[in-house]
């Protein structure tokens, strides 16, 4: 996880599970500095945050395990956390503070048969359990208006993988829900600036939440807006693929020439063949928001979590045409011929009802 100093936005702390610490930059994620002094050793450190009122103050947290720096992350020291007697917790799980009323916390409830969430309004002195509609989610306060709050989880006892929005209006004592397309991974944020403008993930809604389209960002981040610098975000994601292509000599040795191919998102090179012209074909699959698909391609824009992609290049690796093939669901191309016609044949497999075919499909996918 990431949090930015409400005063400076160059100021920027990095929480680390695989090297088990805290990092600390000032110059806006150019450089790092380890700043896990006091930390327990080999702690994988899921969420680090800071105290809006006292920017000095950093919270870190290993799973059931809580630490807190008094001097910008310079030292730290082991915090007691308010888990209700009896409670089993796991990593992932953290605070936030209230930015418009001091003392108001929101932290995880955990027990063994339930993730909700518990409200503070002294400081972490006593607190109170919500009854939220939703489990295993942090609750994110708007940034101006006291009480009204925002998540991002399951609905309790569903059937489905949804991931709903929630928002309350009174600090948590009921909540209205609206679809959103985030999964279990996805964090959000809010802008300072214009709490309409949110963040879930690799999605981005304008409207506070009801409605939600894509970022060419094709990855999960996990974002954190800069409060004294409008327009200003950074976020930590994970690495993604790209496909390759590479031409080497009849000896197996020399390269002549090797470029990469795809977007922010993963791709997968799965298929070659090379036409009478001396073309090469490629075929694959992509997660990409932003592949770099060429003009008049039969379909331009990503459709669902992963499609198939077809791309062809020259002989000294010029692209030439690319296109996605897909519905809006998981398909993936797996493999690419030539017929004697000069046509690109490719095979694969998808779980798109709405898959693009040129001849109307069986009713229904086969189970």
């Amino acid at each position: 996880s990431l949090a930015v100093d409400p005063r400076n936005p160059l100021t920027v702390y990095a929480s680390a599970e695989s090297n088990g610490g805290v990092f600390k930059s000032g110059d806006g994620g150019q450089t790092w500095a380890n700043a896990s002094w006091g930390l327990p050793a080999g702690g994988f450190i899921d969420t680090v945050m800071i105290d809006p009122f006292h920017t000095n103050v950093i919270y870190a947290w290993a799973g059931y395990q809580a630490s807190v720096s008094t001097d910008g992350a310079a030292s730290w020291a082991p915090i007691a956390l308010p888990w209700p007697q009896g409670a089993s917790v796991s990593g992932g799980v953290h605070f936030t503070f209230d930015p418009v009323t001091p003392g108001i916390i929101y932290g995880p409830w955990i027990s063994l048969s339930k993730l909700g969430v518990q409200k503070s309004t002294d400081g972490g002195a006593t607190w109170t359990q919500l009854n939220t509609p939703f489990i295993g989610s942090s609750v994110v306060p708007d940034p101006k208006v006291a009480g009204l709050l925002y998540a991002v989880g399951p609905t309790v006892n569903a059937q489905n993988a949804a991931f709903p929005f929630w928002k309350s209006a009174d600090g948590g004592a009921t909540w209205t829900s609206y679809p959103c397309p985030a999964d279990s991974l996805s964090a959000l944020a809010v802008d300072p600036a214009n709490p309409r403008i949110m963040l879930a993930g690799p999605f981005r809604s304008t409207d506070g939440g009801q409605t939600w389209s894509p970022t060419n960002v094709s990855r999960d981040i996990q974002p954190a807006f800069a409060l004294s610098s409008a327009g200003l975000i950074y976020a930590t994601a994970p690495i993604t693929s790209d496909a390759f292509l590479a031409k080497f000599l009849s000896d197996g040795k020399t390269l002549v020439w090797s470029t990469y191919f795809g977007g922010m998102g993963n791709e997968t090179g799965q298929g070659i063949a090379l036409d009478a012209s001396g073309n090469i074909w490629i075929a694959g699959s992509t997660s990409s928001y932003d592949l770099p698909v060429t003009p008049g391609a039969l379909q331009s824009t990503l459709h669902g979590g992963t499609n198939a992609f077809a791309a062809r290049f020259s002989n000294d690796g010029r692209l030439l045409a690319a296109t996605y093939l897909g519905g809006s669901s998981l398909d993936k191309g797996l493999g690419i011929a030539i017929g004697a016609q000069g046509n690109a044949w490719l095979i694969g497999n998808l779980s798109s009802a709405d898959f693009p075919f040129t001849t109307a499909p069986p009713a229904t996918l086969p189970v």
